[in-house]
C-alpha cells in the first residue's frame, strides 16, 4: 500500500467518523505519542470512534463472497459457484433454443453480464484484479447492480417465454 493509499484511506475512515480518526492513526503511526512516559494509556473516546469508523467501513466494502469462504469453507465457496454455473448454464440455453436472432443475443448478453459480475468480484475477493467495486450478484447488496440483475433476469426470462416467436429480420414495409 502506498503512501497515497494509505492517505487516502484515512481520509475516508475521516469522514466516516468526523475527524477523530487522524488522530488515532498519528498514533499507531508513531508519530505522536499518547503519554510521556511511553506507556500506554486507557482507551479513549477517539479510539472507540476510530474502531466504530473501521467497522462501518469494513461492513460497507468486505465482500460478502469472501465472508461466505471463511464461514462455509471450500465446500460453500464450491457450492455458490455450482449454483452461478447453472444459471449461467441455463441462461444460455435459453439463449440457443430461442429462435430470433434478437432473443438469442439478448438472452447471450444477458447471461454474459452475469457471468461478468460473477467472475470480476471473485477475482477481486481472491486478490487478483484491483479492487473495482462490483458486487456478487445475489448476494451483495448493491442497489444499481441488484436492480441491473433482476431487470436481466426479466429479459431472459421474456425470452424464454417468447423463444418460439419468429421476429423476421427486414420490415415487411408496415411503417
Amino acid at each position: 500500500m502506498t503512501a497515497i493509499d494509505f492517505t487516502a484511506f484515512v481520509d475516508e475512515l475521516a469522514a466516516i467518523s468526523g475527524e477523530t480518526i487522524r488522530p488515532f492513526f498519528r498514533s499507531a503511526l508513531g508519530i505522536e505519542n499518547k503519554s510521556r512516559s511511553g506507556g500506554f494509556d486507557p482507551v479513549t473516546a477517539a479510539d472507540r470512534a476510530a474502531e466504530a469508523a473501521m467497522r462501518t467501513l469494513i461492513k460497507r466494502t468486505f465482500p460478502e463472497h469472501g465472508i461466505i469462504g471463511e464461514e462455509f469453507g471450500f465446500l460453500g465457496t464450491m457450492l455458490l459457484l455450482m449454483l452461478f454455473a447453472a444459471v449461467i448454464w441455463y441462461g444460455i440455453q435459453i439463449a440457443m433454443t430461442a429462435r430470433s436472432q434478437f432473443g438469442r443475443l439478448l438472452a447471450m448478453g444477458v447471461t454474459v453480464n452475469f457471468f461478468l459480475y460473477i467472475m470480476i468480484n471473485a477475482l477481486m475477493v481472491m486478490g487478483l484484479i484491483p479492487v473495482v467495486g462490483i458486487p456478487m450478484p445475489l448476494i451483495s447488496y448493491g442497489g444499481t447492480a441488484m436492480m441491473t440483475v433482476m431487470f436481466g433476469f426479466g429479459l431472459l426470462m421474456s425470452v424464454h417465454v417468447h423463444r418460439h416467436v419468429t421476429v423476421p429480420r427486414h420490415s415487411s414495409g408496415m411503417i
